[in-house]
């Protein structure tokens, strides 16, 4: 997201949030279908958590992002991360299973444990109600010099 501020000068935001619940391509729709096609879930690892957030929550920290006039990092505040385990068993258990019914496959190359939405190269700023901003060590180019880098570097 990138807004002309007075002068010129550009606002920079990244927003970083984890995975949206009952969205398109979340992993209610995998747990779905693997149910139906496997009779069971698929889980990599048994330890791997992730971050959960609902539409609800994701809206009201967009709205928060675009009211700020700052560049940086921004982090949505969702708590801590989940086991995927704990997810899988809830999901089980609302669809009648009484009992754990997933198989652990393995970790996929790439693939890490837990998620990281800041890292520890980022340094934070501060607080709001629904996220956080953090600012990374190399500040972003300005308006001028990013125009500058583009006419000299890319050719249309």
């Amino acid at each position: 997201m990138a807004l002309l501020e007075d002068g010129g000068a550009m606002i920079k935001k990244i927003i970083r949030f984890g995975n949206v619940v009952h969205s398109r391509g979340a992993l209610q729709e995998a747990f779905e279908r693997q149910l139906t096609k496997l009779g069971h879930l698929e889980l990599t690892h048994i330890d791997m958590k992730r971050y959960f957030l609902n539409s609800k929550q994701l809206i009201r920290g967009i709205r928060e992002l675009i009211t700020l006039p700052k560049s940086g990092i921004y982090v949505m505040k969702m708590g801590p991360a989940r086991p995927i385990r704990d997810y899988a068993q809830e999901f089980l258990r609302s669809k009648g299973y009484h009992k754990e019914a997933f198989k652990v496959i393995g970790i996929r190359s790439g693939e890490k444990l837990s998620e990281e939405l800041h890292f520890n190269f980022e340094t934070f700023i501060e607080s709001y109600k629904f996220i956080e901003r953090f600012q990374g060590p190399i500040p972003c180019p300005d308006r001028t010099e990013m125009l500058k880098y583009i006419k000299n570097h890319l050719s249309f």
